[in-house]
């Protein structure tokens, strides 16, 4: 498990996704906010233990949509088991063509299943691509 140092601008979004299978570390440019970043596979599942959160931090999930779209900016669902549902944007990572990025609060993470829904541009019957986030409970 790789582990990188990236500075963002103050008050920047999480523009530090990029592509591979690593945990990455990012330090934000103002002193310390610490991003921790995963990619979610492709066939769509990411399985996390809690332990793996630092429950301080955002958590960024990176993801692939190869719809050929132009928009750099896609909306987004979370959709959790206990019925919360986050409306939000998922973005594109500067310097990829497909590799989108979605930041959230790491509180907003507990032990369960999440499901994220990304709208894409409408190559697809189905104009939308689902993906699974499992975080088991720490043992």
């Amino acid at each position: 498990m790789g582990q990188t140092g990236v500075r963002r601008p103050r008050g920047a979004r999480a523009r530090i996704l990029g592509i591979g299978m690593a945990f990455l570390a990012c330090v934000d440019g103002s002193g310390g906010e610490e991003v921790q970043v995963f990619e979610i596979a492709e066939r769509g599942r990411l399985s996390l233990v809690e332990s793996d959160l630092d429950r301080g931090a955002p958590v960024a999930f990176r993801v692939v949509l190869d719809d050929g779209g132009a928009e750099p900016t896609r909306t987004a669902r979370v959709v959790t088991e206990d019925g919360r549902r986050l409306e939000t944007r998922v973005e594109r990572v500067a310097g990829t063509e497909s590799t989108f990025g979605l930041e959230l609060d790491g509180a907003f993470l507990r032990p369960g299943r999440y499901l994220i829904e990304v709208d894409v541009e409408g190559v697809h019957a189905l104009n939308l691509r689902r993906y699974v986030v499992q975080i088991m409970g720490a043992e």
